[in-house]
C-alpha cells in the first residue's frame, strides 16, 4: 500500500487516495495509516533505510557504539572511554563498575 513507511503531510487526502504522502526518511518509522504519523527511530536503534514502518527501524546498534534517537547508522557514536561498554542496542554507554576492572 502508499501508506505503509509514509507519514501524511498537511495536504494529504484522509482516505483514498495517495496524495499529500511522503515517504519516511531515514532515523525515522512512520506508522501509515490511519494517523501518518513520523517519529524518530528510538534511542539503541537505528533506520538507514527510508520507509521503516516500525519501532524496530533497521535494527539495534552496533556493539561499541551509541545510537541516540533518530540515528542513521548502526556505529553513530563511538561507546567511550575505558570506563564505559556498549554491548549493543544502546542509548547511552555503561558504566564499568569497580568489581568488573
Amino acid at each position: 500500500s502508499c501508506y505503509e513507511g509514509a507519514y501524511r503531510t498537511a495536504d494529504a487526502a484522509l482516505w483514498g487516495a495517495c496524495t499529500g504522502w511522503a515517504r519516511c526518511e531515514p532515523g525515522h518509522y512512520c506508522s501509515g495509516m490511519p494517523l501518518g504519523e513520523r517519529r524518530p527511530c528510538p534511542a539503541g536503534r537505528y533506520g538507514a533505510s527510508a520507509g521503516l514502518a516500525s519501532a524496530g527501524c533497521d535494527g539495534a546498534c552496533a556493539p561499541g557504539h551509541v545510537c541516540p534517537a533518530a540515528s542513521m547508522s548502526a556505529t553513530a557514536a563511538p561507546c567511550g572511554g575505558a570506563d564505559v561498554y556498549c554491548a549493543g542496542g544502546d542509548a547511552e554507554p555503561t558504566p564499568v563498575s569497580d568489581s568488573i576492572i
